[in-house]
């Protein structure tokens, strides 16, 4: 495989080749080669004449062909071919936006912004932070067409390209996300599949949820009579697009195949039909599989630019979504934490489980001292819970090969009080257990030693200062009296001044609430012991 120092220094002599054609392409179409017989413009002069009539408080004008196209040719010059504007109000605000700027501004701005958007998106999905991955990125033939058409496919392909990223990880926002593709409703014909098959309800309801709202902010801006009017010209617009007025050679879909092979609409409308519930069966066959992030986006992308009704050629930045992903995947299927994979005698193929982790011990740390003055004094146990764990088994012994277990109970929360444990060295572990009663592996085995305090041994100064969160690291800075020792959940701190004071940072800890314990001890005896809960997100 080549390496990616040699994909990009191809990728850069292809851009170089593209970008030396489009210039030539956009010096022809400017009359700047030969003389042209009509003057030309872009799908951009759409948008924006839609824009400037919103902005004038006549949003209904945008779905009246003549208006619309007056307004057009206002924006460029007279005699310009008609651009369609079929998008709904949604998109008007973002247009309603852009005529406040000159028409060049915001062509520049709205393309400029758009493309750094989805480059930032890409790169995400790829992993590569380099710069050297934007060549590549820039080398794929739509991208130039996008820009060159003023269309919105950077826009789409970073909303989509975003919203696949975080499914996962952030539901909610997925589902916002999924939820702005309203402005184009084509393009968001299979996301109820994969989100209702994968049973990611909370990216199902928030993309309802932000889809209404967004048409709900246009409908109280623009007004009923705008959504109406848009309605009509849609319910005219098929005609349009079946008629040939947009070559068929620009569809990326099998109604537009059809229709370029000779086939009449009706054929063309059953083939794309059948093409939409087969993306559909296929969408929610892998999503609710459960497979890898990567084959579920890039079969949800690649799906609904095929299923999609309406696609033309720069909407193929949607496939560069789906080609993204799958080199992300690298034709890999990676384990999340505690799956395995396995084969039965039945099968010829690879079934992925999910097994129930061990939570992390907490409190008490690895060689964590407990003070006792002779009196029997509960011993708080304590660790991470676990999703999907019905309870959790508790052994405490006096090796560390728990040979000779002293407590081995299930207890239904992650921290209990153990009474009895008279002074000397422990070791203990926790395990989780599953609602079929099946338990994990076992956890880190953690030492912890009770010491006896004597009765007359005064406590020693330990003061700390507030934490300092850095990402999952917990920095300590405090003061204790000379020639103390002071320890961290079970980690003595190196280097102590000779005044008392310390500072120290704790390892990379997992996210949720942590419990802190910081204990000074001197050679007499004296301690002190300070707890803190942090939040690491």
């Amino acid at each position: 495989m080549p390496s990616l120092k040699r994909i990009c220094e191809w990728c850069g002599f292809l851009l170089a080749l593209e970008i030396a054609v489009f210039l030539f392409m956009v010096a022809g179409t400017h009359g700047l080669i030969a003389s042209l017989p009509k003057p030309v413009s872009t799908d951009f002069v759409s948008f924006y004449a839609a824009g400037v009539l919103a902005d004038g408080g006549v949003p209904e004008l945008a779905y009246d062909r003549v208006e619309h196209y007056a307004a057009e040719q206002r924006a460029t010059e007279t005699g310009i071919e008609y651009n369609f504007f079929y998008y709904p109000p949604p998109f008007l605000l973002i247009c309603t936006a852009l005529a406040r700027l000159p028409y060049i501004v915001a062509f520049i701005v709205f393309e400029t912004a758009t493309l750094i958007l989805y480059l930032f998106v890409a790169r995400r999905i790829l992993g590569e932070p380099g710069p050297a991955v934007v060549v590549s990125l820039l080398a794929f033939a739509p991208v130039l067409w996008t820009l060159g058409l003023g269309q919105n496919s950077f826009l789409t392909a970073a909303l989509f390209g975003s919203a696949t990223l975080l499914v996962d990880r952030r539901p909610a926002i997925a589902g916002l996300l999924f939820g702005f593709l309203c402005y184009k409703p084509q393009f968001a014909l299979l996301v109820p599949v994969a989100l209702a098959a994968g049973r990611r309800w909370q990216s199902f309801a928030m993309a309802f949820v932000s889809a209404a709202s967004v048409c709900l902010l246009s409908l109280t801006i623009f007004g009923w009579r705008t959504w109406y009017d848009f309605v009509q010209t849609m319910a005219m617009s098929s005609t349009v697009y079946a008629s040939g007025r947009i070559p068929f050679t620009g569809y990326v879909n099998p109604f537009g195949a059809v229709r370029q092979l000779g086939g009449t609409p009706n054929i063309a409308y059953a083939v794309q039909v059948g093409v939409i519930l087969t993306g559909a069966a296929f969408v929610a066959f892998v999503w609710r599989r459960d497979l890898p992030l990567p084959i579920r986006a890039a079969s949800l992308a690649s799906w609904t630019l095929v299923a999609a009704p309406l696609a033309l050629f720069y909407d193929l930045m949607l496939g560069a979504v789906a080609a993204l992903w799958l080199i992300r995947g690298d034709g890999k299927v990676r384990l999340a934490d505690w799956e395995k994979a396995s084969f039965s005698s039945q099968s010829k193929t690879m079934e992925k489980g999910k097994e129930i982790g061990p939570p992390t011990p907490i409190s008490p740390a690895n060689m964590m001292p407990i003070f006792s003055s002779g009196e029997s004094k509960p011993v708080e146990f304590s660790w991470t819970p676990m999703k999907n764990a019905s309870g959790y088994r508790l052994k405490i012994a006096r090796n560390p090969y728990f040979s000779n277990n002293i407590v081995d109970r299930r207890v239904d929360t992650a921290d209990v009080l153990v009474s009895g444990l008279t002074d000397g060295a422990y070791y203990w572990l926790v395990q989780s257990i599953d609602a079929e009663d099946k338990t994990s592996i076992e956890s880190e085995r953690n030492r912890f030693t009770i010491v006896p305090k004597g009765k007359d041994t005064a406590a020693i100064s330990l003061d700390l200062d507030p934490f300092i969160q850095h990402g999952h690291v917990i920095e300590l800075i405090g003061k204790t009296e000379n020639g103390a020792r002071v320890m961290v959940n079970g980690r003595e701190v190196p280097l102590i001044a000779g005044d008392g004071t310390f500072r120290y940072f704790t390892p990379p800890l997992p996210a949720g609430e942590r419990l802190i314990t910081i204990t000074a001890q001197n050679a007499q005896g004296g301690v002190n012991t300070v707890q803190k809960r942090v939040v690491i997100q």
